[in-house]
């Protein structure tokens, strides 16, 4: 009898949402929010003409990637598994797709991926599953890395500083997300559902936010506590205290004090995380 000594693999892929670069025969170049889609069509600003973008970001161009990868060199693809408009610092059992390629690795399999930052934006949680997948004779096999290659020990070290960068980059994106939030929100545009606290829904225009006189108060009285030297929890206890509402809730929570203070640009996102 035969036996099969074929390689065997699996492929993942991970979406998140991005913006990608878009030219017109006009000349006219721009950018695009990406989607889940492989093909991007969108009317250029400058003549009006529609034009299709390769979306390289997709999870079905990832996978293409993948399979073009195996068939040059004589993988068996097993199964293939996709996260869509997840986040990689979410763990790997949030994601249905990476546990399910997770368990679907045998012994002696290979979990392929274009980028290592597909698995995890997240350096602890990269380890953790790095590990997992080491003791069950698993290989993590990175099409753009393939020096990080966890069976030797330059190749740990590789590894390492690439899953470093991708949480470099996690928080990178971050900061410039929060920043143009806030500054949305100083223009007042509404970015969420629920107002933050201090503003209400402009009832004229459902896609703004107008500043509500009662909390805003209360908002500059946090501000000027902050100044005093006490902490969050100070503040709280304060405002309960003195009787302060809180929108939606029965009382007052350090959380919220900081939220207010990140906001109102007093701490920043990153002292904040020290309290």
């Amino acid at each position: 009898m035969s036996t099969d000594t074929k390689p065997k693999a699996i492929g993942y892929s991970r979406y998140s949402p991005q913006t990608v670069k878009a030219k017109c025969t006009c000349g006219w170049n721009w950018n695009i929010d990406s989607t889940a889609e492989t093909e991007i069509h969108e009317a250029c600003p400058q003549c009006g003409l529609v034009v299709t973008v390769h979306n390289s970001t997709s999870c079905e161009s990832q996978l293409a990637d993948i399979r073009r990868h195996c068939s040059r060199r004589g993988i068996e693809l097993v199964a293939t598994f996709s996260d869509k408009a997840l986040s990689g610092s979410d763990s790997c059992r949030d994601r249905p797709g990476l546990f399910d390629a997770a368990a679907a690795c045998a012994k002696g399999y290979t979990l392929i991926v274009r980028n290592r930052d597909r698995l995890f934006r997240d350096m602890t949680k990269a380890t953790v599953f790095q590990a997992d997948l080491t003791k069950r004779s698993v290989r993590i096999f990175s099409l753009e890395q393939p020096e990080a290659d966890a069976e030797t020990t330059t190749g740990k070290l590789i590894a390492a500083i690439y899953d470093w960068f991708a949480e470099i980059k996690r928080e990178e994106i971050r900061a410039r997300t929060r920043a143009k939030m806030l500054q949305y929100q100083s223009q007042g545009r509404k970015m969420s559902s629920i107002p933050p606290y201090g503003f209400d829904v402009d009832v004229t225009n459902s896609k703004s936010i107008i500043p509500n006189a009662e909390e805003q108060a209360t908002v500059a009285s946090v501000i000027d506590l902050h100044g005093h030297g006490m902490t969050l929890r100070q503040i709280a206890r304060q405002l309960e205290a003195t009787g302060v509402s809180r929108r939606g809730k029965a009382s007052w929570t350090h959380q919220l004090v900081k939220a207010i203070l990140v906001r109102a640009g007093i701490l920043s996102k990153k002292s904040a995380a020290n309290y």
